[in-house]
C-alpha cells in the first residue's frame, strides 16, 4: 500500500478506491490503485506501468468497472484537484490488455510502437536560457541566449511556450555547429515529428526584447506676432498594458526515442 503525506493522492484516494474495488470483486485492486496514486503524485511512468499490469488481470468489463470507480472518486473530499489527472488515468487504463487478449483470443491485437511505449518517452520543462555561448552568438546573434537540451536519436513531437504573451523564443537543431533546422516561437506545437539523429542537438533560445522606439521630437514653436501663446501640453505617457509581453518564458517539450539508432 502507498502511504503518502497529508497532501498526497494516497491519503485521499487509496483506501476508499481499494475498498470499493474489492467490494466489486475485481482483481489486483491494490496494484492498480498504487499505480493511480503514483500517477497523480507525478510519477506518471511508474504509475502507468502498475496500472496497466493490474488492469491486465481483469476483464474488459472489470476495467470499465474500475474506471467508473475512479470517476466516482472525484467526489471524495480533497480529490477535486486531481480531476484532470484522474481523467488521464482512465485513458491509460483503456490501453490495458487482459490475459485473454494477449493470448490472441477474440480481441483485436494492439501494436506497441516507440511512440506509445512509455519506456521510450522523453520530456522536460526548461527555464529560459540565461547565457550566450560562442556557438549561440555565431548562429543566432550576439543578443540571443541559448541552452542545449538533448542529443538524438529522438523524435520531438511537442514544444510549448509556458506562459502568456511569450515572444522571442526559438528552437533549432544543430549538427556540427551549424543550424540544420530552425523554428520561431512562441510555441504551441503538438503531434510533430522533428527528427534528431545521433549527430544532432536540440537547442532552445531566447532573443533579446526589442528596443523601445525613440519618442518623436517636440514640435518647433511657431513664431507669432504680439504676445507669445503658451505651448500645448505634452501628450500623456502611454498606459502600460495589463498583460505585457514576456521575454523569459520557460519551454516544455516532449518526444520519444526510436527503438533503433539510425544508421
Amino acid at each position: 500500500m502507498v502511504v503518502g503525506c497529508a497532501h498526497s493522492a494516497g491519503s485521499v484516494l487509496h483506501a476508499p478506491v481499494v475498498a470499493n474495488c474489492e467490494k466489486a470483486h475485481l482483481e489486483a485492486c491494490r496494484q492498480m490503485t498504487d499505480g493511480v496514486v503514483h500517477y497523480l503524485d507525478g510519477r506518471t511512468i511508474e504509475g502507468s506501468r502498475l496500472l496497466l499490469a493490474g488492469g491486465a488481470k481483469n476483464s474488459e468489463a472489470g476495467r470499465e468497472r474500475y474506471a467508473s470507480l475512479l470517476e466516482n472518486a472525484q467526489g471524495l473530499r480533497g480529490a477535486h484537484k486531481y480531476k484532470r489527472q484522474l481523467a488521464e488515468v482512465v485513458l491509460v487504463l483503456a490501453h490495458a490488455e487482459s490475459e485473454e487478449q494477449k493470448s490472441g483470443l477474440p480481441a483485436t491485437d494492439h501494436i506497441i510502437t516507440a511512440e506509445t511505449d512509455l519506456d521510450r518517452a522523453r520530456d522536460g520543462t526548461v527555464p529560459p536560457p540565461g547565457t550566450t555561448p560562442e556557438w549561440c552568438s555565431s548562429n543566432f546573434g550576439a543578443d540571443a541566449k541559448c541552452v542545449m537540451i538533448t542529443r538524438g536519436p529522438l523524435f520531438v513531437t511537442d514544444v510549448v511556450s509556458v506562459g502568456r504573451n511569450c515572444r522571442g523564443q526559438f528552437a533549432s537543431v544543430l549538427r556540427g555547429g551549424s543550424v540544420r533546422n530552425h523554428i520561431e516561437g512562441p510555441f504551441d506545437l503538438h503531434g510533430g515529428r522533428l527528427l534528431l539523429t545521433p549527430a544532432d542537438t536540440l537547442v532552445f533560445g531566447q532573443k533579446a526584447p526589442p528596443q523601445p522606439a525613440a519618442p518623436p521630437p517636440p514640435p518647433e514653436p511657431q513664431p507669432t506676432k504680439g504676445k507669445p501663446s503658451a505651448l500645448p501640453p505634452p501628450p500623456p505617457p502611454p498606459t502600460p498594458s495589463a498583460d505585457p509581453p514576456k521575454d523569459d518564458c520557460p519551454f516544455y517539450w516532449s518526444g520519444y526515442v526510436p527503438y533503433r539508432d539510425l544508421e
